[in-house]
């Protein structure tokens, strides 16, 4: 049977979840992985700079920001730890370690241009799990083999008061979004990696998730959840903290935000928050992953069935709009 323990604690299948709060969407076009309210179509946009020329504008009209200095440098085994920590792997290209960022610098060590790619998608800098958010829905094409597997170290100084201390607790977490340091990270690649894309707005098949008991939602806790060492490990967990491992998903205090991109990387289809629930709750989800043919998983229900039967929320087919960009160039930096 599959060790589905998330803390350093061995009691059978006891495991523990999170929380999410919810914001009320209608129709909505996909931002990286949140959804905001529908609106028309998007023109394409060519999100390079021309040579020769002032920067264009970026993000719906927003003045263009950018590092006043940058360090890129390739990486090789030779190379120390740096302010960005040591080795983390993740799947699908997301490898990397967690982003330093203080006031005025950017550090992210041993990191590859995939994840900044969907950094600069998504506006959300939740380590890796927003890169294998963007990923699992295919929302970027085109990108040559190296951006997965070359690494690099990089280092950012940041233009005056574009990153203020409150903000920095904040570019962890699934439902925030950090648009500065999106539109700083976006001119990076534009200028050092001569990124090229094209943006298309299409229609996609997704799921809206509900509410169908108005009365509230469930609270699935896991057996030995009043386990000493195990609450304690849970109450030491942050508000907002979500985690998922396979078909186990949880949450502590969270929003329905943080939820909405855990349950799209799991069904591999956009999610759209259709609930109206606009507070906090706690969540454990325990599920197989979707067409998992392993018999060790075989008494675990799929995520539909445990979404509903554990949480009190459902999953229905829907159609939505996300935005997808496709790549058109991209080249390596010189180093520096």
């Amino acid at each position: 049977m599959r060790n589905r323990v998330m803390l350093q604690f061995n009691s059978g299948r006891t495991t523990l979840l999170s929380v999410a709060i919810i914001t009320v969407l209608t129709g909505s076009i996909a931002t990286g992985v949140g959804f905001v309210e529908e609106r028309p179509s998007l023109p394409l946009v060519r999100l390079q700079a021309p040579q020769n020329s002032q920067p264009t504008s970026q993000n719906n009209g927003n003045a263009r920001l950018a590092f006043e200095v940058t360090s890129i440098k390739p990486r090789s085994d030779a190379n120390g730890g740096g302010r960005g920590g040591g080795n983390n792997v993740g799947r699908e290209g997301c490898a990397g370690v967690r982003p330093q960022v203080d006031p005025r610098r950017f550090a992210a060590t041993d990191t590859n241009v995939w994840l900044l790619i969907t950094w600069a998608y998504s506006g959300n800098f939740q380590y890796l799990g927003a890169c294998e958010d963007v990923t699992a829905l295919n929302l970027i094409s085109g990108a040559p083999a190296w951006v997965k597997t070359d690494k690099w170290d990089i280092e950012g100084l940041f233009p005056e008061g574009a990153i203020l201390p409150a903000d920095i607790p904040r570019l962890y977490s699934r439902a925030d979004k950090a648009p500065k340091l999106q539109r700083i990270i976006l001119s990076l690649l534009e200028d050092r990696f001569r990124l090229v894309v094209r943006r298309e707005t299409r229609e996609v098949s997704g799921y809206a998730l509900t509410m169908p008991d108005k009365a509230g939602l469930k609270v699935n806790y896991p057996p030995g959840f009043n386990d000493p060492r195990f609450k304690a490990n849970y109450d030491a967990r942050p508000s907002g903290d979500t985690r998922a491992e396979g078909g186990y998903l949880s949450g502590k205090d969270a929003h329905i935000a943080d939820l909405i991109p855990m349950l799209a990387r799991e069904t591999g289809k956009p999610v759209v928050d259709r609930t109206g629930f606009t507070g906090q709750f706690t969540f454990f989800i325990d599920s197989k992953p979707l067409n998992n043919t392993n018999p060790a998983w075989e008494h675990y229900p799929n995520i539909f069935k445990a979404l509903e039967d554990q949480v009190g929320l459902k999953l229905e087919e829907t159609k939505t709009t996300a935005e997808f960009w496709v790549i058109e160039r991209l080249e390596k930096p010189s180093g520096n």
